[in-house]
Parts: C-alpha cells; structure tokens; sequence
C-alpha cells in the first residue's frame, strides 16, 4: 500500500509559532489538526506517534480555551 500525505507539515509548526506566523487560534488549531490527521494516516491510529500528536491537540485546545475565556 502507497500512502501519500497531500498537505505535509511536521516542524513548520515549530517554525510558525517562533516566528509569530500565526494570525488566528483558528489557523495554529488547524495546523495542530493537520499533524494529528497526517499522523493518524501515515502511522496508524494506535500509533506512540499519533497518540503524541493527540496529546499536543488536546494540550493546544487546553491552553486556547483558558486564553480564549
């Protein structure tokens, strides 16, 4: 089986945050959204790496809900 990731991002999100590319919640969230997705495609739900991923969105929905309040 050939999986190809059409929207790639991995590192430019590290990248992003340093260089306060972000605009919107909205825009890092779906960002964060996309790692989880790619993750989840290319290595399998139940894998360390997409359970990583997951534990970053819910640490990032976490920390822009109290923001956001």
């Amino acid at each position: 089986i050939n999986i190809f990731i059409l929207h790639r991002i991995c590192f430019e999100l590290l990248h992003n945050i340093r260089k306060h590319k972000y605009e919107t919640r909205q825009q890092f969230t779906e960002h964060v959204n996309l790692i989880v997705n790619n993750c989840i495609t290319y290595n399998g739900f139940n894998s360390e790496l997409t359970k990583t991923a997951q534990r970053m969105l819910g640490m990032s929905n976490k920390e822009i809900n109290q923001v956001s309040t």
